[in-house]
């Protein structure tokens, strides 16, 4: 049986991050829960970015918190399934919106079961570094990532409107202690 792992990026995975990225087209749509790959013009890019924002010392833009890139990889063929981003505290925008945890699932993997796989072991990566009560969210018209979210034990707290992006978003806490 093929072994799903929650792994951290490396150059070694450099043509599965791309074939992630082609999945999802050529647009400047962010994907969620990968940490600027939009925006990255190689890997190298990418990861090197990743590696700055891990630590609020070598935060570029202070308007970010320190957070941990993950993907979600199927140890038969390599293949990048799903990617996360866990961040290590709120700010006001991410209590308000975005929540400690973003994740996204490959186009052509989704409805397999890997978006609650994705944030069942990111979940486990947010207690092993001491965050208790985890916040994610989600728009209200994604219905996928809401049953994602409550089949990880997410309690509904509320929606509150975007701004930003224009969208209703809903409020769900996980307890993760």
């Amino acid at each position: 049986m093929t072994e799903i792992n929650l792994l951290r990026p490396s150059l070694a995975f450099e043509k599965a991050i791309l074939a992630y990225k082609s999945e999802f087209g050529e647009s400047d749509h962010l994907i969620n829960g990968a940490r600027m790959l939009h925006t990255a013009v190689t890997i190298i890019e990418w990861l090197t970015n990743l590696s700055l924002y891990e630590d609020q010392a070598t935060l570029p833009n202070k308007k970010y918190v320190p957070g941990y890139q993950f993907i979600l990889v199927r140890t038969g063929d390599h293949k990048i399934l799903g990617m996360s981003h866990l961040r290590t505290t709120l700010n006001e925008a991410l209590l308000s919106c975005d929540g400690h945890i973003g994740y996204s699932i490959c186009p052509s993997e989704r409805g397999r079961g890997y978006g609650k796989l994705i944030l069942e072991k990111t979940l486990i990566e947010a207690k092993r570094i001491g965050i208790a009560r985890v916040l994610v969210t989600c728009d209200e018209t994604n219905i996928g990532s809401e049953k994602v979210i409550i089949r990880n034990n997410g309690r509904l707290e509320n929606r509150v409107f975007d701004h930003e992006h224009q969208v209703w978003v809903k409020r769900y806490w996980i307890d993760n202690t």
